[in-house]
């Protein structure tokens, strides 16, 4: 009978830890659960770091869309989300893809600027539209009104839409930016119309009287720019040509030697 009454009490505790297991488990389960539901993309929010107007008519719906992010996706995959939307956002254009963050448990927000052209580039007939980093714009079938460098003799490999521009050479496309970042910080936009990288030795600027800048390399551009700008301000030449060699520039009037 005492053997009978061990054993009963035996599988009951045995039965009472089991349960208790199973309790532990489940709510384990039921926590993991209403965890991860609470840790949805719910919401999206779109931040524009810098935004004219005059090139971006994107509205934030169409940005959200081009992310290609999922209501409903898990908030612990975020991060594993951003290449994919920053090639959907950079493939606008226009639009350049800057991060995206987690506001609070179900919403998040992607941040975005605007691109703004910086150089015209005339690839055998097309007219590639190019910002501060070498990214392409668009194409273009005129030359726009707004101030943007001409630029001219660059080899272009690739050109698409939302892509870095890619030049045979490398650094091709790195002087063009050089050159052209330099000039918008300078605010010389207005004085030159045109830029010619077609001589891998040198380079020329053209201005809008017609006047030709030479020089040899973009290690000291803008101390360049402004020892050329001396040379049409302070001078007043607006024909011939400048040639900046170091720090030392030069004139030579159209047809003779100075």
């Amino acid at each position: 009978m005492q053997k009978r009454k061990s054993k009963k009490k035996a599988v009951m505790k045995r039965n009472a830890r089991i349960t208790g297991i199973l309790i532990v488990v489940i709510c384990g389960v039921l926590i993991l659960l209403l965890t991860g539901k609470q840790n949805t993309i719910k919401n999206v929010k779109v931040q524009w770091e810098n935004r004219t107007g005059q090139f971006v008519t994107y509205t934030d719906e169409d940005i959200i869309r081009a992310s290609r992010i999922k209501m409903g996706a898990q908030m612990n995959a975020l991060y594993e989300m951003q290449d994919e939307a920053k090639a959907g956002i950079d493939a606008l254009g226009y639009v350049k893809f800057e991060g995206v963050e987690r506001v609070n448990r179900d919403t998040i927000r992607i941040c975005v600027s605007e691109r703004e052209p910086i150089a015209l580039l005339d690839a055998s007939g097309n007219l590639v539209l190019i910002d501060e980093d070498g990214y392409v714009l668009s194409h273009l079938s005129s030359i726009p009104t707004y101030n943007v460098v001409y630029v001219t003799g660059a080899e272009l490999m690739s050109h698409r839409d939302g892509e870095k521009l890619v030049t045979r050479r490398s650094e091709q496309l790195d002087d063009i930016l050089a050159i052209t970042n330099a000039i918008r910080k300078l605010g010389y936009e207005k004085t030159y119309s045109e830029l010619n990288v077609k001589d891998s030795n040198g380079f020329y600027l053209i201005t809008n009287t017609n006047l030709i800048v030479q020089f040899y390399e973009t290690k000291d551009i803008e101390k360049t720019l402004m020892l050329a700008n001396g040379m049409i301000v302070d001078k007043g030449y607006t024909t011939g040509k400048v040639i900046i060699s170091g720090n030392y520039a030069s004139y030579q009037p159209t047809g003779g030697n100075e």
